[in-house]
């Protein structure tokens, strides 16, 4: 689950995004911390570069974020785990 507070009118990031994940295991509890810390600054960048392309639609912009992190996901995991955007308007 990616849980953000985003600006309505410009689509900025005013708070998060925090991650939470469950059932999703790695190799190594270690690496753990370093692939969700990976997928928050990832997050942050796909949900700015969506801002930065006008979008401001909360379906669009959940939709943005899914595809974006959908494919870092696997790519840095080769799985594809269910990821859940919760973007809330401020």
């Amino acid at each position: 689950i990616v849980t953000v507070s985003i600006d309505s009118v410009d689509g900025k990031v005013l708070a998060g995004p925090d991650i939470v994940s469950r059932g999703f295991t790695f190799d190594q509890a270690a690496e753990s911390d370093g692939v969700l810390d990976e997928v928050r600054r990832e997050a942050r960048g796909i949900i700015e570069e969506g801002a930065d392309k006008g979008l401001t639609e909360w379906t669009a912009i959940r939709e943005h974020i899914h595809k974006g992190l959908s494919k870092f996901v696997y790519d840095r995991t080769k799985r594809r785990p269910m990821i859940v955007p919760v973007v809330m308007e401020i």
